[in-house]
């Protein structure tokens, strides 16, 4: 049951993604609702800007699309995300560029989990791929255990609130998520997760890239399994498949700093990169790749730490047990990751 609600709540986000993008240009309102990539929604404004402004013949004001792209690169937007702020709260992250953990979200107070997580899906929201598997998982175990319970086990006022985002090692999720050590992608079941990543160089080339790999949940099982992704098409795609668009992905010329960053947030960002990253990537500015070439470095690796899927046994037991026996098992498993994760994951003055 958890498998089929997972495909569908990821299936649902993908499809409406996918038609925004494929629409915006014939209806710009698009770009104001649903769940976007930022960079990709950045990309979109600034197309939805050359559209409005061959439409008009007073060109004295900038455009509706140029001023909402305008106010979320000011805010810092492209770069740690955007929510509904009524719902939700960005992470703090002090050594980030804007003091914001890119696409990480913590519920407010005095909310309904239910109805903060259908925010993230009917209003603007910006993502990676793995945000969204976070919004799919919550979505399923809302449909499996209920509205009632979800309110109360996942709420701020709880010990474990909702969160978005896995640096948050007190995300509710990561303790509901269990990996699978298969060997091939041909052993993964319908609703269970997969990585498949890029070359190595593609975070050079891109600064603030977000196609260095793909989450993708399986939708059909087989030799030559189908997937849908956050920016994929929700039809399923094979594996070969997403490694063209990564691909294609790569081949792009990157972002213009100053179409996304203020200055201030620009020059913090590349203060990450090193003199020889600095140097590789003037090289790999205009370097583009045929099919061959980029599997040849390694585009397309599917990784097998990326083999996950929500525990069927804690759901089944969240759905069965009372509110307040949920609330208990909550806490003791997110504890148990915790110590599991610190344990494998030292900090380095340990």
């Amino acid at each position: 049951m958890i498998a089929n609600e997972t495909v569908k709540a990821v299936k649902l986000i993908a499809e409406d993604t996918f038609k925004r993008m494929e629409g915006y240009t014939k209806n710009l309102s698009l770009l104001k609702q649903g769940c976007f990539y930022s960079t990709e929604n950045s990309r979109a404004l600034l197309e939805a800007d050359k559209i409005l402004d061959s439409q008009r013949t007073d060109k004295s004001q900038p455009t509706s699309a140029k001023q909402w792209h305008e106010f979320l690169r000011s805010k810092g937007n492209f770069y740690h995300g955007f929510v509904n702020k009524k719902f939700f709260e960005h992470v703090s992250q002090p050594s980030s560029p804007t003091g914001f953990c890119p696409n990480h979200y913590a519920i407010k107070g005095q909310v309904l989990p239910s109805e903060a997580l259908d925010s993230l899906i009917k209003g603007l929201t910006f993502l990676d791929c793995g945000a969204i598997m976070d919004v799919g998982y919550y979505k399923a175990i809302l449909e499996v255990i209920g509205k009632e319970k979800f309110d109360v086990i996942f709420s701020r006022e709880s010990e474990t609130p909702l969160c978005i985002g896995r640096k948050n090692l007190l995300n509710p999720i990561n303790s509901l998520i269990v990996g699978k050590e298969y060997k091939k992608i041909s052993q993964l079941k319908k609703g269970e997760m997969a990585h498949i990543r890029s070359i190595e160089d593609y975070r050079i080339k891109h600064l603030n890239g977000e196609a260095a790999g793909f989450n993708v949940i399986c939708i059909e099982e087989g030799k030559n399994p189908k997937f849908i992704g956050f920016g994929l098409n929700p039809a399923g795609v094979t594996v070969e498949e997403i490694t063209e668009v990564l691909r294609k992905e790569y081949n792009k010329a990157e972002v213009n700093d100053s179409d996304q960053f203020t200055p201030e947030i620009a020059t913090k960002l590349r203060k990450d990169h090193s003199k020889a990253d600095v140097k590789k990537r003037r090289k790999l500015k205009t370097e583009t790749l045929t099919s061959e070439q980029f599997k040849k470095r390694g585009g397309g690796r599917i990784i097998p730490e990326g083999y996950q899927a929500l525990d069927t046994e804690k759901i089944e037991m969240l759905k069965n047990a009372s509110t307040s026996v949920c609330q208990t098992l909550l806490k003791k498993w997110q504890n148990d990751y915790v110590v599991d994760f610190k344990k494998h994951h030292p900090m380095p003055n340990q």
